[in-house]
């Protein structure tokens, strides 16, 4: 019955058996965590019966033939008929001998990872176009509270101008009217126009001072006296007359 076939190597196999099984010894009572299956000068190919995994197992060798274990691999053994390891023998030929990126190069993505990665695609494209919506509404925000600024500038420079020639139109009836008239009409600047303000005035002025018309033919028509030229203020008063 023929027994395991080693590579030629100046290793033996107890040597290696007792680099990989440090605890198989009286005091562990000889627990074995690796079965050796293989090995070169440069790697234990083996069975880890902690893990159920099967392991490359890297090492060297000093002079003095003392051994340092280095880099472990886990490795999968396939169960497969001749045909099929044939097929994947092929298949790693043509992928210069490697495994490696395989399913990249000979494109064997499976329909899950397909749509998983059309998915990924579409989340990127999905966030690029929100992060592009937030900054242009941050662009349009900013736009926004600019024009709102200079509204605000412009609506406060319409308001001082209005403010200004209603104070000169105040000025130019108090020559005529009480102050405490022209006081309420100050302290409510802001609820009249000018327009409105002028006719209100006017009105007060009228009622203030009836003198400035007289009755012409008895008709009861108040017309400006004779004898008198218009004032400014009056000429502004005499379409009210009617």
């Amino acid at each position: 019955m023929p027994g395991l076939n080693f590579k030629n190597t100046d290793v033996n196999y107890a040597a290696i058996f007792s680099a990989v099984n440090t605890q198989y010894n009286e005091e562990n009572e000889y627990a074995i965590t690796y079965t050796v299956i293989r090995y070169d000068d440069e790697c234990v190919f083996a069975y880890n019966h902690e893990t159920n995994t099967f392991e490359n197992i890297k090492y060297t060798k000093d002079e003095e033939g003392n051994f340092t274990l280095g880099e472990k691999e886990t490795v999968y053994v396939l169960n497969l008929t001749e045909s099929e390891n044939a097929a994947i023998a092929s298949l790693k030929e043509t992928n210069g001998n490697t495994f490696e990126n395989i399913v990249e190069n000979f494109g064997l993505k499976s329909d899950f990872e397909q749509k998983k990665l059309e998915s990924e695609e579409m989340i990127s494209t999905l966030t690029t176009e929100r992060d592009n919506s937030i900054a242009e509404y941050t662009k349009l925000q900013g736009e926004y509270e600019d024009l709102k600024i200079k509204y605000q500038k412009l609506e406060e420079a319409n308001t001082s101008y209005e403010n200004e020639k209603k104070n000169e139109l105040l000025t130019k009836y108090s020559v005529k009217l009480d102050s405490e008239v022209i006081e309420k009409y100050r302290n409510d600047l802001s609820n009249y126009t000018y327009t409105d303000l002028d006719k209100n005035l006017a009105y007060e002025l009228v009622k203030a001072d009836d003198s400035i018309f007289s009755l012409n033919n008895g008709e009861g028509q108040a017309i400006p006296k004779a004898d008198e030229p218009l004032s400014g203020i009056e000429a502004a008063l005499s379409k009210y007359s009617n």
